[in-house]
């Protein structure tokens, strides 16, 4: 299991929480809803319980079962970065955008499939699971795939040059866009290539240096091990 999987369950439900009070409260206020307050709190908790659901199916159930099961490059990917010893970070192949577009593409459907299934037989019956399976499946996997482009434009963004520095001529605010001002009003600046290199590099020696020390105590643990049954 992903050892981040508490998590993200935890972030997954607050922010969901927060997103739907945020809009139900706005909504209420610009319908002049005498208790948007109140309908706010029970649109928090209601698409609290939900989150939590299927982030904890996800992250428990799903994740796990296809990471272990399948074949395929994002779950071999997957699979061998909860096995650090094991894998030698030089032969893993390279991610492209289009697989972390794809990421968790499945997870997420299979799970909405099951949240939604759930929830909706213990709304309507037995009578409602294909169709709230199918529409949480289709809406889980949707949303997924916008916040993994969302994560791709912001690593295009960090690591696209900065032509504007061979043009010293042209001022830079014209050259910025709007995109470009509210990354930056929200503390996202672009990296330089040889920076996020070198970032990269301090990240790769980090990972090796733990892999050593590791290998190193698994080797310390299993000589004391060998000692004790010599003892014996």
């Amino acid at each position: 299991m992903d050892p981040t999987a508490v998590s993200t369950i935890a972030q997954g439900t607050l922010v969901t929480s927060a997103i739907s009070a945020f809009v139900t409260g706005l909504n209420g206020i610009w319908r002049r809803h005498p208790n948007y307050g109140i309908l706010a709190g029970a649109a928090a908790m209601n698409s609290g319980l939900t989150a939590f659901t299927f982030f904890g199916i996800r992250e428990f159930a799903i994740s796990p079962l296809l990471v272990s099961s399948l074949s395929t490059k994002e779950y071999q990917r997957r699979r061998r970065a909860l096995e650090p010893l094991s894998s030698d970070i030089s032969e893993q192949s390279p991610v492209s955008w289009g697989d972390l577009r794809r990421q968790r593409l499945l997870d997420s459907a299979v799970s909405g499939a099951l949240t939604a299934g759930s929830l909706r037989a213990l709304k309507t019956g037995p009578k409602g699971i294909l169709s709230g399976a199918v529409a949480g499946a289709a809406v889980c996997a949707i949303l997924q795939y916008s916040y993994n482009e969302i994560g791709v434009q912001r690593l295009k963004y960090i690591t696209r040059p900065r032509s504007s520095q061979s043009k010293p001529t042209i001022p830079a605010d014209d050259n910025t866009s709007v995109f470009e001002r509210v990354l930056s009003s929200l503390g996202i600046d672009r990296v330089p290539d040889d920076k996020y290199l070198i970032m990269l590099k301090d990240r790769r020696e980090k990972h090796l240096r733990r892999i050593q020390e590791l290998e190193a105590q698994i080797a310390q643990e299993e000589s004391l091990g060998t000692d004790e049954e010599q003892l014996k």
